[in-house]
């Protein structure tokens, strides 16, 4: 149990680290679809690609940026489909108290093998090398969690419409509405200026966010 506190807090301490840094050093960049476009389909990203499945840790935050964001102009882009393993997985977690970690690894490898920016099961494999003893690959996908995170929250502010954070997939406004440690309670599309938003409503908090936008251009509409 005190483990697993230390490792919560970890991970609390992992984002708030990630919203903090992105902040104090100025690198919210919108992102530049053309050139990730023409980087996307270069062959540089099949061997950005191949680094980050290898779990290099010198790849840089623009490494980083041009992967998560280049996926959505790669054939094998799929936004709105779902690995039959998530549900096996979450129905595993949910229904026994004490997983075998082993097997969450199994499923969480058979999941990111058909979706390897999927930071929930990013995150889930940290943690379970982590529970299995094996601090230094728990590091190494910890610190990959943090890296898309980063990815992600380096593109905006999501303040407004024109701030917006970019993802590539609905799931991902989720999984930055947690790192800030924030609670949705509702969602609005939102088109302006030629753009399409999620505009994530939330519950009253202590940074006084009313709200946070996404930019949903990548995969809104694309079937």
């Amino acid at each position: 149990m005190q483990r697993e506190r230390s490792l919560m807090r970890k991970l609390c301490l992992i984002q708030l680290l990630v919203v903090l840094t992105v902040a104090a050093n100025g690198q919210i960049t919108p992102v530049d679809l053309k050139e990730m476009k023409i980087l996307a389909t270069s062959p540089s990203y099949d061997q950005l690609f191949k680094r980050y499945l290898s779990n290099d840790t010198s790849l840089t935050l623009t490494d980083y940026r041009t992967l998560y964001f280049g996926e959505a102009f790669r054939d094998s882009y799929k936004p709105y489909a779902r690995h039959d393993s998530i549900r096996a997985l979450n129905n595993y977690l949910n229904t026994v108290e004490k997983p075998d970690f082993t097997k969450v690894l199994s499923l969480t490898g058979m999941i990111l093998k058909e979706f390897p920016f999927n930071l929930e099961q990013v995150l889930l494999t940290g943690i379970a090398y982590d529970k299995l003893g094996n601090r230094s690959k728990s590091r190494l996908w910890l610190k990959k969690y943090e890296n898309l995170l980063t990815a992600i929250i380096s593109s905006g502010d999501g303040r407004s419409a024109n701030t917006a954070f970019m993802v590539t997939k609905t799931s991902d406004e989720y999984n930055v509405i947690r790192a800030f440690r924030l609670k949705f309670v509702g969602q609005s599309l939102i088109m302006e200026n030629n753009h399409n938003y999620d505009k994530m409503d939330l519950e009253e908090n202590e940074h006084y966010i009313d709200a946070l936008y996404f930019n949903i251009d990548l995969f809104y509409g694309k079937f």
